[in-house]
């Protein structure tokens, strides 16, 4: 058994410019990719800040992601070389090899960074975190459990310590900066250079200070089991978790007695509490082989015993939600993060080494592979959502009628109006949950870029459909200029695409929950559909507005129109158009709430997704004809009396 004993050693030694030059030259040598990465990073960063070059955003912001996953990826091909005693020709043929696949990733991903997809999102983030766990792995992975902790230890060390001088000197130079601007300058420094010394401090500095006295496999330094870390584990986290797993287990409990079944978020507190344990297992480590401490080793292989049987509640939890609503991202990683957890329960529990290079070269293998093949994440959501869609499609009831019709006729959509009888041209009402769930599902295959999962429900080819079905080309939009609107963004073009669906199967939703006054205030907020026109002709002023109410005191806002000032305001539930040197037009929006109500809503409360027409008023005086456009009404309800709290639209006068 090794020995380990507790004392305190110095963290720093003196510090001179030749100990400078000398350690810059060392890191540089050490990692030369890593450094290029945070200068070209942090060059992006800052430019990207720049208001000068907002035209060069997306470039710059592409530069800066691929950066920083770049710096890791650099850092992983370092220390991969060291553990390996990769050299000379090898070495750089392994450096141009990270290169090339930087540079093809770079390529990879779109220009417009907006409308990066779902899936290249995700995959983003989970290739930092793998990249992670082999940086804390590459240099022990086939050595005994001990040394990596020491290692991990030093790396923690070395990233708390960058954190604080990074803190204290953005905030010096920060102070220096705003002192010199208010003394001297009177204000002319813009607020962005505090964002470029932060980017660079980030980026230059810290990373290089980081880096600087990273650990290395050939440090031969006699462990130190911290004492701080010690009382940590044994009067704080040990308590913690017993009490935290007492609460689950007492849930369980009530779970098996009463025979409900849990709520959804139980599988995130599972997760949680076993990450939790999980960590507390990794700190308190090597007190597995302190004499005085043997007791710990049982705590730990009772902790993972119980987290076996917790399992089997997230299992029953996530099953709830991906029954009733399908698999997600989300829901799969949950799945996945509750079998890696089962499976790492079960190797601490019955295995004799228990090597601690097992838990983050699993996790990492584990997120790998499900971020490709027919297995990943995506591939098995798209195939989820896209099965929901058909179901909900399949199955439409329209009120007041006995039968149950299909949106779906031969695999394909049809229009809502064929249903009806008899055919008309007014949209099908259903009720809320239906809509919510078909926009859903359309939303989710649209922005996953799973076009051929949604062409197989359309009578022609994807594009055709799209341009045919977005809008109505025939109406005019509140400019008043037929034609469609051009998306310039990967993310508008989506929301056209999901847009057209929604006004091919012509359909609106109607809310209907109950409301509980112990629980909820009943209100109103009606919204109009996205990409509606409206009849202008005749009018020849428009401004867009936003009425809100605080505490009583009412919005007033104020236009000057072909010299004339007009005054609009919201006094009380009444919209008030008051036209300078002539008459005052007043319309009731609580009349207009009652119908949207009767058409749309329920009793007390009502979540509505309207027609522009059904949102639109015409207010005519005995001089002046007005028409508003409502975007957007809120409104709350106290027993019979209304409150309308704000408005949006457009107003249109002749």
């Amino acid at each position: 058994m090794e020995k380990i004993i507790y004392k305190q050693k110095s963290m720093f030694r003196r510090i001179s410019i030749k100990s400078i030059l000398i350690d810059t030259v060392s890191l540089w040598k050490r990692f030369p990719l890593p450094l290029v990465a945070s200068i070209v990073g942090t060059t992006a960063g800052i430019f990207a800040i720049d208001r000068d070059y907002r035209d060069y955003e997306e470039f710059l912001v592409k530069i800066l992601l691929v950066s920083i996953l770049s710096f890791f990826w650099f850092v992983f091909l370092a220390l991969k070389a060291e553990r390996h005693a990769i050299f000379g020709a090898k070495k750089a043929l392994m450096n141009l090899l990270g290169v090339l696949i930087i540079i093809g990733y770079y390529w990879y991903l779109p220009e417009d960074m907006d409308g990066l997809s779902i899936q290249n999102r995700y995959r983003h983030i989970l290739y930092h975190i793998i990249l992670l766990l082999g940086i804390l792995v590459v240099p022990f992975w086939k050595k005994k459990s001990l040394p990596l902790w020491r290692y991990g230890e030093r790396t923690i060390i070395r990233l708390f310590v960058t954190g604080i001088f990074s803190i204290t000197l953005f905030a010096g130079v920060s102070l220096s900066v705003w002192s010199v601007d208010y003394l001297f300058i009177s204000g002319n420094f813009e607020g962005e250079i505090y964002g470029k010394i932060w980017a660079f401090v980030v980026g230059i500095f810290a990373t290089w200070f980081f880096l600087s006295k990273y650990p290395t496999d050939s440090q031969k330094e006699k462990f130190i089991y911290p004492t701080v870390l010690r009382v940590f584990v044994q009067y704080l986290l040990v308590p913690i978790l017993t009490v935290f797993f007492v609460i689950l287990y007492v849930y369980t409990g009530k779970i098996v007695f009463t025979w409900n079944w849990p709520l959804g978020g139980v599988a995130y507190w599972v997760i949680t509490y076993s990450s939790a344990a999980l960590l507390s297992f990794i700190l308190g480590y090597p007190m597995r082989k302190i004499a005085e401490y043997v007791w710990i080793k049982k705590f730990f292989k009772a902790l993972f015993a119980l987290i076996i049987p917790l399992t089997v509640v997230l299992f029953m939890a996530i099953g709830i939600r991906i029954e009733e609503y399908g698999i997600t991202e989300n829901r799969y990683l949950v799945v996945v993060m509750g079998l890696w957890l089962l499976g790492i329960a079960v190797y601490y529990l019955f295995s004799k080494r228990k090597k601690l290079q097992v838990l983050p070269l699993s996790l990492a293998l584990v997120i790998l592979l499900t971020l490709f093949g027919p297995w990943s994440m995506f591939s098995i959501s798209a195939r989820s959502q896209d099965k929901k869609l058909g179901e909900y499609l399949q199955n439409i009831r329209i009120p007041d009628q006995e039968r149950t019709f299909s949106l779906l006729e031969n695999g394909k959509i049809i229009r809502s109006e064929f249903l009806q009888q008899p055919p008309s041209v007014d949209p099908l009402t259903i009720d809320g949950k239906t809509y919510d769930g078909i926009r859903s599902r359309i939303e989710f295959l649209v922005n996953h870029d799973e076009k051929e999962k949604l062409q197989k429900y359309l009578p022609i080819e994807y594009s055709n459909f799209v341009e045919k079905n977005w809008r109505n080309k025939d109406e005019q939009n509140l400019e008043g200029i037929k034609g469609e609107y051009e998306c310039t963004t990967l993310n508008c073009r989506r929301q056209n695409e999901v847009q057209a669906f929604m006004n091919y199967l012509n359909i609106v939703p109607k809310y209907t929950d109950k409301y509980d006054s112990a629980t909820t205030q009943p209100y109103y907020s009606f919204h109009v559909r996205e990409n509606q026109g409206v009849n202008i002709q005749g009018y020849k002023n428009m401004v867009r507005f936003s009425l809100f109410s605080s505490k009583g005191i009412n919005d007033v806002i104020k236009y000057v129109f072909d010299g004339k000032e007009i005054t609009l305001e919201r006094v009380q539930n009444n919209i008030q158009i008051k036209i300078s040197g002539g008459e005052t037009l007043i319309y009731p929006i609580d009349s207009l709430i009652t119908d949207l109500a009767k058409k749309y809503g329920g009793e007390s409360r009502t979540i509505g997704e309207t027609l522009a027409e059904d949102m639109t008023v015409v207010i005519e005086g005995k001089e002046t004809k007005a028409k508003i456009l409502f975007l957007s009404i809120f409104a709350n309800r106290e027993k019979e009396s209304m409150s309308v709290e704000s408005v949006e639209g457009y107003l249109f006068l002749e």
